[in-house]
């Protein structure tokens, strides 16, 4: 009995340890089961806000994007106004100039000359001259010296007036168009003989010349330029000598020759039809077109195109406004 019992405290004894053991196996598991549980649940938190994070972060990308194409919108609608405002300012600008211009414009008197007429001066000379209100011979001869400086300025030509003597030309163009309205009638004839003589001065550029209704155009001193007019055929010395006291010194005044003016001549020099025998006015044009023709083909073409400087010329008391009046 004594043995059972003994085998029996021995058997408890080893199975208490035993049972210790097994618990501790198990309760090991159990720990080791938790921590799994627990970095399973850990990880899929992270992983969750890992998500959330990179939601945020395209959110935030997008939003800074979205920026970025503002201020470039911004700024391009800036250059534009920049641009509406540089575009403006220039219309202004131009509108300030063309109302400048329109103020400026003098409105040209209805009987303006000619001014073209003075030799040396050109259209395009007239034009500057328009525009600085000169339209009259009356107006170019009564300019002074200090106006005359002033004008050959605003053409950019110096010593144009002076040289070109503007003013004396001026006077003897009024002086020659006030004794050819002599004895004329007041309405048709003064026309007809100022437009005879303005195209005479221009032919032959020169304003010492005088219209004879018998002599046609004549030269009252011998000119700076004379022709020979011995290229004629029948015209000598003698003959050429006789048509110098006439006042005829050109070859374009023999062209120029009415049939009055022949009559006249062939009774002047005695040449009873020889004139129209030998074909003078035809002989004088073919000489004029061929040496026209040669000066064409020689001369070499020039065009000066400069633009005036801002310079504006006071105009004189006496403007084509107080003299039309």
């Amino acid at each position: 009995m004594d043995m059972f019992f003994a085998r029996l405290d021995y058997a408890m004894t080893h199975l208490g340890w035993l049972a210790f053991l097994t618990a501790i196996y198990f309760a090991g598991i159990g720990l080791w089961l938790a921590q799994l549980i627990w970095r399973r649940g850990k990880s899929a938190a992270w992983q969750q806000r890992s998500e959330t994070f990179e939601e945020y972060r395209l959110l935030w990308h997008r939003a800074f994007d979205n920026q970025l194409e503002l201020l470039e919108a911004c700024e391009i609608h800036e250059t534009s106004l920049l641009q509406r405002d540089a575009t403006i300012a220039d219309l202004k600008s131009q509108l300030d100039q063309t109302t400048a211009k329109l103020n400026a414009v003098v409105v040209p008197p209805v009987d303006a000359d000619d001014l073209t007429e003075i030799i040396t001066l050109t259209r395009r000379m007239e034009t500057r001259l328009n525009e600085a209100g000169v339209y009259r011979f009356d107006q170019i001869a009564a300019w002074n010296t200090t106006e005359q400086q002033q004008f050959e300025h605003l053409l950019q030509q110096a010593g144009c007036v002076r040289d070109g003597a503007w003013v004396e030309q001026a006077n003897e163009i009024l002086a020659a168009a006030s004794a050819n309205r002599v004895g004329l009638d007041s309405e048709t004839a003064p026309t007809t003989k100022q437009t005879e003589y303005a195209r005479a001065v221009r032919t032959l550029q020169s304003v010492a010349i005088e219209i004879d209704d018998s002599r046609g155009v004549v030269f009252l001193h011998p000119p700076c330029r004379i022709d020979d007019l011995t290229v004629i055929r029948g015209i000598g010395e003698i003959n050429e000598q006789c048509l110098n006291n006439e006042g005829i010194y050109r070859l374009q005044q023999i062209a120029n020759w009415t049939p009055a003016n022949v009559r006249y001549f062939n009774e002047r020099l005695s040449f009873k039809g020889r004139i129209e025998r030998e074909q003078w006015v035809s002989q004088a044009r073919r000489c004029l077109k061929g040496r026209n023709e040669t000066t064409a083909a020689t001369s070499l073409p020039i065009s000066i195109d400069v633009d005036p400087p801002p310079f504006q010329v006071v105009a004189d008391a006496q403007t084509p406004q107080r003299r039309a009046a």
